[in-house]
């Protein structure tokens, strides 16, 4: 599997998952699931990763259309 958008900025910013977690207000578990395209995000949480990794939120609602193959 390809690495999503999410993962890749969280990576590139060298972020952990629970930090970032602690940052949007999340779980690790809930964004590992977001990062590994097992559940989707709410607009809001949408909203607050791309504001923390610099990504669009269209990024992190729709990652199949930006992950690269």
């Amino acid at each position: 599997m390809q690495m999503t958008p999410m993962k890749r900025a969280r990576k590139a910013l060298g972020m952990s998952l629970e930090g970032l977690a602690k940052q949007v207000g999340s779980t690790k578990g809930h964004l590992s699931s977001l990062e590994n395209q097992r559940n989707r995000a709410s607009p809001e949480l949408a909203e607050s990763l791309a504001k923390e990794l610099g990504i669009s939120e269209m990024e992190i609602l729709y990652p199949e259309r930006f992950t690269n193959e």
